[in-house]
């Protein structure tokens, strides 16, 4: 069963890969803090003509809406002066797409999680040491997710395009930043700096998942390696 450990230890570093890395990003994602400090960052109350109290609720109803709590998006804010509605029709479109990207992300999030947990067990009581496959996967990961980020870096607008290409059928998140508040109030640097704190907090994860694992392993090598 040599073979099927290996497959199965592989198996499990890139599952946990990415269930820290969406975890972190879930993390931003729904951190009111983090909009209100972007929001300072990029002056938006300036451009969307909103005091830091009405982008604070309307930023509140972005999580809302996208976590499920709330069904629809659309809500009231005073802007310039008068209340009116934030968002138009094609804004709308576009976030239902978002909505269900979340979902997914949510669903297929929790399912590695599951699948984890029984490749753990599965290793465990084979008798494989897990936590040295564990701290060897660590290794990898951020080796991996470095050179990934410094790349992303050069160019983060090509990224940020390709990723709109893969994950949306369509040219509604293509938005007009003189005219649509969406994007006033999330310009691409939003999206650049919380693609930067959630690599930087998933490399400190796997750090401290690496050390902790490189402190529980046994003293002898594994049976199968990474």
């Amino acid at each position: 069963m040599k073979v099927t450990n290996k497959t199965v230890s592989i198996i499990m570093t890139v599952l946990l890969f990415l269930i820290v890395l969406l975890s972190n990003l879930q993390y931003l994602a729904f951190n009111l803090n983090f909009y209100i400090n972007e929001f300072d960052k990029y002056g938006v109350k300036y451009v969307t003509g909103m005091d830091k109290s009405q982008l604070s609720k309307v930023a509140l109803r972005i999580q809302d809406y996208l976590y499920g709590k709330s069904e629809s998006l659309q809500i009231d804010a005073v802007i310039d002066g008068q209340n009116q509605k934030v968002f138009n029709d094609r804004e709308l479109e576009h976030m239902r797409d978002v909505r269900k990207l979340f979902e997914n992300g949510f669903l297929i999030r929790n399912l590695m999680i599951f699948i984890y947990i029984l490749a753990f067990l599965f290793l465990y009581f084979r008798k494989e040491d897990v936590f040295y496959h564990t701290y060897r996967g660590m290794l990898f990961v951020i080796l991996f997710l470095l050179v990934t980020g410094a790349i992303v870096s050069l160019d983060f607008n090509r990224w940020f395009i390709y990723f709109h290409h893969i994950f949306f059928d369509n040219n509604l998140w293509q938005l007009d930043v003189t005219r649509d508040r969406l994007i006033q109030m999330l310009p691409e640097g939003f999206f650049s700096d919380i693609s930067y704190l959630t690599f930087r907090n998933s490399i400190i994860t796997y750090i401290i998942i690496g050390f902790v694992s490189f402190l529980l392993k046994g003293k002898k090598d594994s049976k199968i390696g990474l």
